[in-house]
């Protein structure tokens, strides 16, 4: 997912090396960013959907289950795992079900890792989630400990290319098509079509 045009040869060096070099690993272009891989073996294949998240030249690697007709869907790549660290928690909520229940903001929670010792690791913990890569990234939520109500901050680790001005994952601030618009009915406003 992004504004960069994939190079065949470089999807399929990378997911050979990142995924274990399957065996027999078949790689097939079937339009511009959507590949399709085939796997000889199940156990495999099975690894792969369950791994991620996939981050290919700053751009998220999107893997979907093959069904016919979902490649021409843009709907069918919006999700896709991210792992996020989660700043300000109080050391008494440095748990999986607090973890569990702040992920909420997000689609689905694959895996909470709580820090193992003291020190810088030990003032956040990380989740891994699957993100909406059509919306803006999160920068935080806010949640209500004993009727207090604490800020908490999301950092995305190995986070792809994404807008300082729109905080969507795929193209860069200089290209930022919701920037473009945005002027554009400001022109609009003030002048007429």
């Amino acid at each position: 997912m992004g504004d960069k045009i994939a190079n065949f040869t470089g999807v399929k060096n990378f997911t050979n090396h990142v995924w274990g070099y399957p065996r027999n690993l078949r790689v097939t272009e079937i339009g511009s960013n959507v590949f399709q891989f085939q796997f000889e073996k199940e156990v495999e294949r099975e690894r792969v959907l369950r791994g991620g998240p996939w981050i290919l030249d700053n751009q998220v690697l999107v893997i979907r289950e093959w069904s016919a007709g979902f490649e021409k869907k843009i709907e069918c790549f919006r999700f896709s795992p991210l792992r996020i660290q989660i700043w300000n928690l109080p050391t008494h909520w440095m748990s999986s079900a607090a973890g569990v229940k702040i992920g909420r903001v997000f689609r689905n929670v694959k895996e909470v890792i709580l820090p193992p010792g003291r020190g810088k690791e030990g003032k956040h913990m990380k989740i891994l989630a699957e993100i909406d890569l059509l919306q803006p990234l999160i920068k935080g939520t806010t949640i209500k400990l004993n009727g207090e109500v604490v800020w908490v901050e999301f950092k995305y680790e190995r986070c792809p290319d994404f807008c300082y001005k729109c905080g969507i994952i795929g193209h860069g601030d200089k290209v930022c098509k919701l920037e473009r618009n945005l002027n554009q009915a400001h022109r609009e406003a003030q002048f007429g079509p």
